[in-house]
């Protein structure tokens, strides 16, 4: 499916793609314009890891989705996580596992961890290997009316 009236966020996330740094992408705007489908469509064949929680579920059922999600990954049974620390550190461990230098894209969406974590936004992470600094960009999304 065709990305449209978004060119200028996805050569935002693509520039730091295809760059050779690390980089934290936060990508906003209210419900429903696109934001998670912009970064699956833009980073398909880098996204690694996607959580995307439940609108208005307790910090518990979040964290026990988090744990089901990794498991659907890792393909190994985690402790369900007491906190976001732990889940964070699950999460890590994941990442450390991954082989080659191809960058890898974590997507993490703001019903994950409005309870208490990002404070609402999309959180959207993309690793390298030897990573020498890690810079930030923040991309306002705004409706785009054009569907298809």
């Amino acid at each position: 499916m065709d990305i449209i009236g978004r060119k200028r966020e996805k050569k935002l996330i693509e520039s730091s793609l295809y760059s050779d740094k690390s980089a934290l992408i936060v990508v906003y705007g209210r419900r429903r314009v696109g934001k998670t489908f912009l970064i699956r469509e833009t980073c398909k064949n880098y996204l690694r890891f996607e959580f995307v929680g439940m609108h208005k579920a307790t910090a518990k059922d979040q964290l026990r989705l988090f744990s089901m999600t990794l498991r659907n990954y890792t393909k190994i049974k985690q402790k369900i996580p007491a906190n976001w620390l732990e889940a964070f550190q699950q999460l890590k461990e994941y990442c450390d596992s991954w082989k080659g230098n191809k960058k890898k894209v974590l997507l993490l969406s703001s019903s994950a961890t409005e309870h208490n974590f990002f404070d609402r936004k999309l959180f959207f992470l993309k690793i390298g290997n030897r990573c020498k600094e890690l810079y930030s960009l923040h991309i306002p999304c705004t409706p785009s009316f054009s569907k298809r």
